[in-house]
């Protein structure tokens, strides 16, 4: 069980990746929040969509679904948690 920052769409969106050991910025770099980095500091990879099921299974998981049933505002968010099986 695990959350990540998941957005209401279909598909994740791939906004940097690493190639040769640098980064490389697909879309205008994004930093989100971190409790121990502090603000704006860290770098979205991607945006993950409703997909990451799929992906999940894709990387080897037997199962994978999104629940819902916790999603009651946690500092004005919600939050959808995966739930997967290896």
């Amino acid at each position: 069980m695990f959350t990540v920052p998941l957005f209401d769409q279909p598909a994740t969106v791939e906004r940097a990746r690493i190639e040769g050991g640098k980064i490389v910025h697909l879309l205008e770099p994004e930093y989100h929040d971190d409790h121990l980095s502090g603000l704006g500091k860290v770098l979205c990879f991607r945006n993950y969509g409703h997909d990451i099921v799929e992906r999940l299974k894709t990387a080897g998981f037997s199962s994978a679904r999104l629940d819902f049933s916790f999603t009651r505002s946690y500092m004005g968010y919600g939050r959808p948690i995966v739930i997967a099986r290896k």
